[in-house]
C-alpha cells in the first residue's frame, strides 16, 4: 500500500471518528434533555424516564437542540456552542466530502483534512464534556452520585 492509500485512509478514519464523537455527544444531549430539562423530575416515574429518554434517542440533533431551546436550565453560551456543533456535524453528514473532493486527492490537501476533522473531533468531546457535566451537576442537586450516574451510563451502554 503507497502513502496516497494510507493518508486517504487516515482521512476515512478520521471523519469517522469526528462522526463517532459528533454521536456521542448527540445522546449526551438527549440525556440531558431526559433530566435536566424536567419541569418536575420528582413526580416521574423511572418507566416515565425511559420512555422520555427513548423518545429523545429518537429525536435528530436538530430537534434535540430545539427541544432545548424550548426551556431548560442550560445557559445561552452552551447553547451556542451546541448550535455550532450542529451545525458542524451537519456540515461533515451531508456536505463534507463533496465540498473537499479536490483536497482529497492531493497530499497537502488531504493532511488539513485530517487537521479540520481532528478538530472537529475535539469540538464534540469539548460540547459533549460540557453538556455532560451540566447533567452530572444537575443530579448532584438531587443526590445523585458520580459513581450512580456512571453505572445508569454503563447501564445504557451495555449490549442488549
Amino acid at each position: 500500500m503507497d502513502y496516497e492509500e494510507l493518508e486517504a485512509k487516515e482521512v476515512y478514519a478520521m471523519y469517522g471518528a469526528a462522526m463517532y464523537f459528533a454521536q456521542c455527544f448527540e445522546r449526551q444531549l438527549a440525556i440531558t434533555l431526559s433530566t435536566v430539562c424536567l419541569s418536575d423530575p420528582d413526580l416521574v416515574t423511572r418507566d416515565q424516564y425511559d420512555a422520555l429518554l427513548g423518545k429523545h434517542f429518537k429525536k435528530t440533533l436538530g430537534q434535540l437542540l430545539h427541544k432545548m431551546k424550548e426551556g431548560s436550565e442550560i445557559n445561552d453560551e452552551i447553547k451556542g456552542e451546541i448550535e455550532e456543533a450542529l451545525q458542524l456535524r451537519n456540515f461533515l453528514a451531508h456536505n463534507y466530502f463533496w465540498e473537499r473532493a479536490v483536497q482529497h486527492n492531493n497530499p497537502i490537501g488531504r493532511q488539513r483534512m485530517i487537521h479540520e476533522l481532528n478538530q472537529a473531533c475535539t469540538v464534540f468531546q469539548s460540547i459533549d464534556s460540557k453538556v455532560e457535566a451540566i447533567t452530572v451537576e444537575w443530579g448532584k442537586k438531587r443526590g445523585v452520585t458520580e459513581t450512580d450516574y456512571a453505572k445508569a451510563l454503563a447501564k445504557l451502554l451495555k449490549p442488549e
